[in-house]
């Protein structure tokens, strides 16, 4: 196994910022808590192979694409890197189940409520087209995107749902984590209740941190923001995982006497 770096392709952002892409947090994610040596090259979809971010270009050469295949790729070349090793049989499919929720369904419903919610879209208009794009494209970019995010919505289902129906779907499964977590005894914080990190860990978190990192997702970071038990576990993680992300940790910690279990 080479110890060359491996080149991670995501979109651009600030480096103390987690990405709004939960698919490419959840890609660094899983390098930062394997400590693989990687190196960031910023892309966009067009340029990807599968017209889709992250990609990984490994040391000898070879292009890997989406973050679940990336992740299960590079599990299975050395214990080290399998972060479900110590998981039985049973925990490890209760683990791909809660994975499979959040890369297919949560971020979907998530990015959503971004587009569907005019005071969040408003935000991620100015987050990602303002900040990013001339005057001139941001107007045809973001109308684009948007469209590009109604289509999806509308055949994945989520789109057809209401916005108090999103918005209960995003609480439930904030909700869910949180007796999950309190399900397991210190010193074992971790979602599949080991004292160490697993893969559902990486999901939740990415997903979490995500949320926490952009105004488009207000009613989210509340909820997140509102509980001790999430609040603690997003901090914990990423004093582990991102240290850099500064702006996170202060959040965090300002919200520190507002919480509840």
């Amino acid at each position: 196994m080479s110890n060359e770096p491996l080149k991670l392709h995501a979109f651009d952002k600030p480096a103390a910022s987690p990405y709004k892409s939960f698919y490419c947090q959840k890609t660094e994610c899983y390098l930062r808590a394997t400590s693989i040596t990687y190196e960031l090259a910023p892309a966009m979809p067009y340029s990807a192979p599968r017209s889709q971010l992250p990609y990984v270009t490994l040391p000898s050469g070879e292009d890997l694409s989406d973050s679940q295949c990336i992740i299960q790729r590079l599990s299975g070349e050395s214990d080290d890197r399998n972060l479900d090793k110590l998981l039985t049989p049973a925990q490890r499919t209760q683990s791909r189940a809660i994975i499979a929720y959040v890369d297919g369904f949560i971020f979907p419903t998530l990015v959503w409520h971004r587009a569907s919610e005019p005071a969040n879209w408003e935000e991620l208009y100015k987050e990602v087209f303002v900040a990013q794009l001339p005057w001139g494209l941001r107007d045809l970019a973001a109308a684009y995107q948007k469209r590009q995010y109604r289509l999806t919505a509308w055949y994945n289902g989520v789109g057809r749902h209401t916005p108090d129906e999103v918005r209960d779907i995003l609480r439930e499964w904030i909700e869910g984590i949180v007796d999950l977590l309190k399900s397991h005894q210190a010193p074992h914080p971790y979602i599949m209740g080991l004292a160490t990190p697993t893969l559902a860990d990486v999901s939740v978190y990415s997903l979490l941190v995500c949320a926490l990192g952009t105004r488009s997702n207000a009613f989210v970071q509340k909820q997140i923001l509102a509980s001790d038990v999430l609040r603690s576990y997003v901090k914990h993680l990423t004093e582990r995982w991102f240290p850099e992300y500064e702006e996170i940790l202060r959040d965090i910690e300002s919200d520190g006497t507002a919480g509840t279990a």
